[in-house]
């Protein structure tokens, strides 16, 4: 069973501060998808979630967007990304924009992974283990006691006939 994840969800600046600090250069150059969609409508504005049902409570737009009625997807947006006469990074800006599915250029995507469930509690289980075939209720209150074939004693030939007797149960 693997991890179970999902497009990435942001619903705080400082979630998404940790991207930023840690994959910069990746949401510039990858411009990644993220978790949140919207409903189909006439303002591109409205009808904004996110895929886990968190509310859409922040957002990180770029100044013009979003400004497509068929764009219902989100991904993060970058323009004129490439080094300085120093040879460090630069942009002019970078920020979330709607786009469709048709978009080009956006291939990348940030996958947030959620916490393996626990286990059931031993409580729980010891309740549905009783459920189980072949377990009884013996003297003690919720006492298991496991259903076992009784043993069988060994066959054994007669000489000289072939037969072997059935087994003693």
């Amino acid at each position: 069973m693997g991890m179970r994840g999902h497009l990435a969800t942001l619903i705080s600046r400082e979630e998404e501060q940790i991207l930023i600090d840690n994959w910069l250069v990746d949401i510039l150059y990858g411009q990644p998808w993220l978790g949140g969609f919207r409903t189909p409508g006439p303002d591109p504005k409205v009808g904004w979630q996110w895929v886990t049902g968190e509310p859409f409570v922040y957002a990180n737009w770029l100044p013009w967007e979003p400004n497509g009625p068929d764009e219902l997807l989100l991904h993060y947006q970058s323009y004129n990304v490439g080094p300085d006469e120093n040879g460090n990074l630069r942009w002019d800006w970078y920020g979330w924009n709607d786009a469709s599915n048709e978009s080009r250029g956006t291939a990348s995507y940030f996958i947030e992974y959620s916490p393996v469930p626990a286990p059931a509690p031993l409580w729980l289980m010891a309740i549905a283990a009783l459920a189980l075939p072949g377990w009884r209720r013996a003297g003690r209150p919720w006492c298991a006691r496991a259903v076992l074939p009784r043993p069988r004693a060994a066959a054994k030939t007669e000489e000289g006939t072939g037969v072997t007797p059935s087994p003693l149960i």
